[in-house]
């Protein structure tokens, strides 16, 4: 009776994430430590316009704003008190009217090809294809393997490989952080397709240099809940202090502020990835518009 009690005393927060399975999945690491905070969570599945629609690019349907604008609505009607998102997802400009309570819980941020007919993208033929909707991968793609095709393909990770499966293209390209918070890759691995050999092949950051943000999650909340009176600011400062990570956070000023600068969005063939080494940081970055593709290291 007494530790129902003082559950029940705990502070209680409402988490708004969509409805995907990796979506859920990294909830579930957010809400786990949250747990260890006394946080009491309750979960708040959403549909997003983002996945809702999986046989258009993301640039032709309004950008990466289908997958957090439902999200943030929540935030704003109160039936929320955060949200968590894949980092990458969330737009480097805009107002100052939600803010990231907490970054971090950084996995592996590169990328991973995937195919059940090639060992790596050097191993394709000729016109063999690639399955990918992504700007930044379709450049990298063109710069580094120009004899390869790319074809459309969107979806959630599970419906991607499916469709590489169901023969639509010969390999594609995931989130190393995704397959890994889905199990689907390594030692016990989850795959949802049986009696499949599936290669995978990791690729180095320095050449297919990642999507900004690519592996972290941000917990997001309104900005003027930490600065009223509302006795839930308290809480938003202990998950500050106790989730955020400096390491992600420099990560993830470094990366902003590029994307910010060059102006980049959804449409915007570019890859940033920000390293901290002690006292430096160091930047890897790409931009492929008007057809020139630059590269620079900082």
């Amino acid at each position: 009776m007494r530790a129902a009690d003082s559950d029940s005393s705990s502070p209680r927060l409402v988490v708004a994430t969509r409805k995907s399975p990796l979506a859920m999945a990294q909830t579930r690491i957010v809400v786990g430590a949250l747990k260890k905070l006394g946080i009491r969570c309750a979960i708040k599945k959403i549909s997003s316009r983002g996945d809702e629609i999986a046989d258009r690019s993301l640039a032709d349907i309004g950008g990466k704003e289908l997958f957090i604008g439902k999200l943030r609505r929540a935030l704003l009607d109160s039936s929320a008190d955060i949200a968590v998102h894949s980092l990458k997802d969330v737009p480097a400009t805009g107002g100052n009217e939600f803010a990231n309570v907490a970054v971090g819980f950084a996995e592996d941020p590169r990328d991973v090809f995937v195919s059940a007919k090639y060992e790596s993208l050097a191993a394709m033929p000729p016109n063999a294809t690639v399955g990918t909707c992504s700007p930044r991968r379709v450049a990298l793609l063109r710069e580094y393997f120009p004899e390869l095709k790319t074809v459309p393909m969107r979806g959630n990770v599970q419906t991607r490989l499916q469709k590489m499966q169901d023969g639509e293209c010969d390999g594609t390209i995931l989130a190393a952080a995704g397959l890994h918070r889905l199990n689907l890759i390594g030692a016990g691995a989850d795959f949802p397709i049986s009696e499949v050999n599936l290669n995978f092949d990791y690729l180095p950051t320095d050449k297919f240099i990642p999507a900004g943000g690519q592996g972290m999650l941000a917990v997001e909340y309104l900005s003027r809940r930490h600065l009223s009176d509302d006795s839930r600011s308290d809480v938003f400062d202990k998950i500050s202090r106790a989730l955020s990570d400096w390491e992600a956070d420099f990560r993830h000023i470094a990366e902003h502020e590029f994307a910010r600068i060059i102006g980049g969005d959804c449409h915007t063939p570019m890859g940033v990835y920000a390293r901290v080494d002690e006292d430096n940081t160091y930047l890897r970055a790409f931009y492929a518009g008007d057809g020139v593709f630059r590269k620079t290291f900082v």
